[in-house]
């Protein structure tokens, strides 16, 4: 990020809090206003901001927001799953053709960076049961939620397309985000290299 646009972000960011007369009731929704003041201005004319709303890196900074779940195994999923490791939160659904092509690339992560310091989380759009019969023909070592819709509409607030992808430290706060992706051969390399970056920043390995 140059000095401009991380100006023009650190600006937005302050307006907001200073001006907004309704303020969101948690960090996350904080986050979401402001991806959609910069959505807003970017439709507005404002194309400077583009990556900012695209890639989502509005979204970065923010704390995730309080929910509960469970897994298609059964286990209990709320904000402390979140807490005292990193976690890789993919929100997907199975016709999604570069959600499926990220796949192998995810078992990669997980294969190097193990389970010890590390949270493997999917977010799916499909039933349980269609996650299970999916999973036969697709191995993935990620834990996942289905029934998903209401979680990545209402909470998440989801709206960059599919994949989306965010890593998340040890206090629960989101330190990177990214959506869309590739369906050739290169959809792998791609997204290992992203998020081997940012593990390895985090001293995961």
């Amino acid at each position: 990020m140059n000095n401009i646009n991380f100006t023009i972000l650190t600006i937005i960011v302050f307006l907001m809090w200073t001006s907004c007369n309704e303020k969101p009731t948690s960090p996350y929704l904080l986050g979401i206003s402001n991806c959609n003041m910069i959505k807003d201005m970017v439709n507005n004319g404002d194309k400077s901001l583009i990556k900012f709303y695209a890639k989502p890196l509005c979204i970065v900074g923010y704390q995730m927001p309080e929910f509960r779940a469970h897994t298609i195994n059964g286990k209990s999923i709320d904000i402390n799953y979140f807490k005292g490791k990193i976690t890789i939160l993919n929100f997907w659904f199975s016709s999604c053709q570069p959600c499926v092509a990220e796949i192998p690339g995810f078992n990669n992560i997980v294969q190097k960076y193990g389970n010890v310091k590390v949270n493997y989380l999917g977010i799916c759009l499909d039933q349980a049961h269609d996650i299970d019969t999916f999973l036969q023909d697709h191995k993935w070592s990620f834990e996942q939620i289905g029934d998903g819709e209401n979680l990545i509409k209402n909470i998440f607030k989801i709206e960059w397309g599919f994949p989306t992808t965010f890593i998340i430290d040890t206090n629960a706060k989101i330190i990177d985000a990214f959506s869309g992706g590739r369906v050739d051969n290169l959809a792998v390399d791609e997204l290992v290299n992203r998020i081997e970056s940012r593990l390895d920043k985090e001293n995961m390995n």
